[in-house]
């Protein structure tokens, strides 16, 4: 629905990228995880009560009711869990800033008298960004890549496209 509303806005001229983030939940750091759960400024119980679950995080493995693997989590996020969509969301929150602050705005109505401001629309591990200039889209996604270079996640260029430069993610 929002991509038609785009669509027709910019009469199809918009620049465009869409980024999936490859095995996403997988891949963030503890370490990471806890930085950004702080820098949001939370109440301590609830960083304090976040440090102590990924402590105890593990994955046990059952053959036939007998245990034959129990194994630590030591990166990633538990899927599965109702908050870990919450907390993907949260280690990618510093991208989201980055773009916000840095790139300009397209425009998206939403009425006659109101539109939204924004070059990026993020849903959990997929990531569209809008610009109205090549140069601009290329920039944000060469921004995008470093951040996930940094935090150690990975585009999937199988499922990610753009339709004004080349992604590449290498």
């Amino acid at each position: 629905m929002l991509n038609i509303v785009i669509n027709k806005e910019y009469k199809n001229k918009l620049k465009t990228a869409w980024i999936d983030i490859k095995n996403a939940f997988d891949t963030i750091d503890h370490d990471y995880l806890l930085h950004c759960i702080d820098s949001l400024n939370v109440a301590p119980w609830i960083y304090d009560f976040m440090k102590e679950s990924t402590k105890k995080w593990r994955i046990n493995i059952f053959a036939k009711n007998n245990l034959i693997l129990e194994k630590q989590v030591t990166r990633g996020i538990l899927q599965g869990d109702s908050l870990s969509p919450l907390l993907f969301v949260v280690c990618m929150d510093p991208l989201s800033k980055s773009l916000n602050a840095k790139f300009p705005m397209v425009q998206i109505p939403i009425n006659k008298e109101e539109s939204y401001s924004t070059n990026h629309l993020l849903f959990i591990d997929d990531l569209k960004i809008l610009a109205e200039e090549e140069s601009t889209l290329g920039t944000m996604m060469e921004e995008t890549m470093e951040f996930c270079k940094i935090v150690n996640l990975e585009i999937n260029p199988k499922k990610s496209a753009t339709n004004a430069v080349s992604l590449d993610t290498g």
